[in-house]
């Protein structure tokens, strides 16, 4: 039965709401079939995650799915036209529903049935009955974001304003002088995007005002940000002449980064859960397409996930105070994309707390994590960070 010791050559798995309850067990013992049973577990949008979660996995498995009714006999009769099939079969009981689970509890008190689940807290598969092959097997292979994402129905299409090729050293480097002189200037830098942004795009060389007119507004540049942007090599051959400013960027990157306001606390925490070595995986920026069969699939953006095990934290960026919708959002990607193990952060420069208890409230009822000024500007922010998986 592939990486494990097993010798079942079929996997019988409930459908469960929860996407990993239904692929983990296929991943790691790599069977030659597994038949999915269940409400639902033939809709084309399983079957399609079942599938694009395989191929990512490089799981030659072949599937099965089997829709049934939910009532303990429909169940029974399935599994036992299922056992008849495959003989050789064994039941995972990690998922599933109530009813399902009292159907395959009587199932074995007719027959000898292999039964066996996975012990979350101690990462490794139980024989319940009659599989004892399976007992203390080890899930040891870490999951991409894009992995997880499959298993539920998603895709995770492309990066948005980064990519993770973009996340060079030097481009590290950058982010570390930037993020001091962000912070210095926190509460202008709304406005010194703005002026950034009025900048013509596409060319490395800039000739402005300090002082210019966007829309009705007028925005401006402080003379002591150009000068550290300087002094850190974020701009080259700076030259200031009363209202008058000259200079290069040193690299297209650094122009659209500095007209993003946001994207500073991206960075931050991208770069430092990227220099920590307890994550398989980080992505920055990631899209997500709510169902990639469909014409009319919606996508949204998570600003930085970060994986560990079975285990997903989606982090949303916001330099503002995070408002109850920005709150929803990022509790309802994770919910849906992440399955029942993942967790949801909002990273932010505002003290929640002090500015607004009741987002602070709002948060920890939701079992958001928040990440403010004080941790984002710890130099142990990888550890905060791997503290929000634990």
């Amino acid at each position: 039965m592939g990486r494990g010791v097993c010798n079942v050559k079929t996997i019988i798995e409930l459908y469960d709401e929860n996407p990993i309850h239904n692929v983990l067990a296929t991943d790691v013992f790599r069977p030659e079939h597994t038949v999915f049973v269940g409400q639902g577990a033939a809709s084309r949008r399983f079957r399609d995650a079942v599938a694009e979660f395989f191929r990512l996995r490089g799981i030659g498995t072949e599937p099965h799915f089997i829709d049934c009714g939910g009532a303990p006999v429909d169940i029974a009769y399935i599994l036992a036209e299922v056992c008849s099939v495959y003989p050789d079969c064994a039941v995972e009981v990690t998922g599933g529903s109530d009813v399902a689970l009292i159907a395959v509890g009587r199932m074995s008190a007719i027959r000898e049935l292999p039964l066996f689940t996975y012990d979350m807290s101690a990462g490794r598969f139980r024989n319940l009955h009659a599989c004892p092959e399976a007992e203390g097997v080890p899930n040891d292979r870490g999951f991409k974001a894009a992995e997880l994402i499959a298993a539920a129905g998603g895709k995770m299409t492309a990066s948005g304003r980064i990519s993770r090729g973009d996340a060079t050293p030097e481009l590290e480097k950058d982010v570390q002088n930037i993020w001091r002189i962000f912070c210095e200037f926190r509460n202008e830098w709304s406005g010194i995007s703005s002026w950034f942004q009025t900048l013509r795009s596409g060319g490395l060389k800039v000739s402005a005002q300090l002082k210019v007119r966007k829309g009705r507004n007028l925005v401006s540049i402080p003379r002591a940000v150009l000068r550290k942007l300087f002094g850190a090599d974020i701009i080259k051959n700076l030259k200031i002449q009363r209202n008058n400013v000259s200079f290069e960027f040193r690299n297209a990157m650094l122009g659209r980064c500095l007209r993003d306001a946001g994207i500073w606390l991206e960075l931050r925490v991208f770069f430092a859960a990227l220099r920590s070595e307890s994550f398989d995986d980080v992505q920055i920026s990631a899209l997500i397409n709510w169902d990639p069969g469909s014409e009319k699939a919606v996508s949204n953006e998570v600003d930085v996930i970060v994986t560990r095990g079975i285990t997903a934290l989606f982090i949303s960026c916001k330099k503002a105070i995070p408002s109850p919708p920005a709150l929803a959002e990022i509790s309802a990607l994770t919910a849906r994309f992440g399955g029942g193990f993942a967790r949801a952060a909002v990273a932010t420069m505002s003290d929640v707390a002090r500015e607004a208890p009741y987002i602070a409230l709002r948060a920890a009822e939701s079992g958001i994590g928040l990440l403010t000024y004080e941790e984002l500007s710890s130099a142990n922010l990888d550890e905060i960070i791997s503290a929000l998986l634990n």
